[in-house]
């Protein structure tokens, strides 16, 4: 069977204004690309001898859930590169607002920018997150990849449907693997008294 590949695409890093504007194109072809995967994925799955109960249960329980994750550390890489380029557009403008003797309150609004986003930074830490949930996503896609191929560890069963509860099997291990380390992220700054249970997912 021809598979698409598992491959990770590049991480953009925005560098000013300019290079805001490019990473935000970039963004969109990689969206793009990730939709045009998916859609090749879930085709090849329905080709899969799959009883309909287990076919069902590859949608939710793979596809979907990845797709989740996908477009979740997505969102958390976004909200962290916005908020890195404010604080550097701001804290480049107020040695400027000085030299150009701009009001007083020009130059107290751009300390202000500077710090309210370096804080907001530091505490929904969007960076480790998307890092994190990046992480789960490709793990879970390339579990489903080797299963489509019935590579290891599915070769010896022969068949998608023999090998199903094996699938599924170690695609929990992933998401009990991964919570616990999400958990253990959170737990890192999670104020007083504030249970595990009590921790965002996104």
């Amino acid at each position: 069977m021809v598979m698409t590949s598992v491959s990770e695409r590049p991480v953009t890093e925005p560098a000013g204004t300019m290079g805001a504007v490019a990473w935000l194109g970039s963004v969109r072809r990689e969206r793009d690309w990730l939709r045009e995967s998916w859609d090749e994925l879930a085709a090849l799955a329905q080709e899969l001898d799959l009883d309909p109960q287990q076919m069902r249960m590859l949608e939710l329980r793979w596809i979907a859930e990845t797709r989740h994750y996908d477009a979740l550390w997505r969102r958390q890489r976004m909200r962290n590169d916005v908020l890195g380029v404010v604080t550097i557009v701001a804290g480049l403008a107020a040695p400027v607002l000085v030299a150009v003797d701009a009001p007083d309150w020009a130059l107290a609004l751009a300390g202000f920018v500077v710090a309210a986003s370096t804080a907001l930074l530091g505490f929904f830490r969007f960076g480790e997150r998307w890092r994190h949930q990046r992480k789960t996503a490709m793990l879970l896609k390339a579990e489903g990849v080797r299963f489509l191929e019935l590579r290891s560890p599915y070769a010896a069963h022969g068949s998608h449907r023999s090998a199903f509860p094996h699938f599924v099997d170690r695609l929990e291990g992933i998401n009990e693997a991964q919570s616990e380390e999400y958990l253990a992220l959170w737990s890192l700054r999670a104020p007083g008294g504030q249970r595990d249970d009590q921790l965002p997912e996104g």
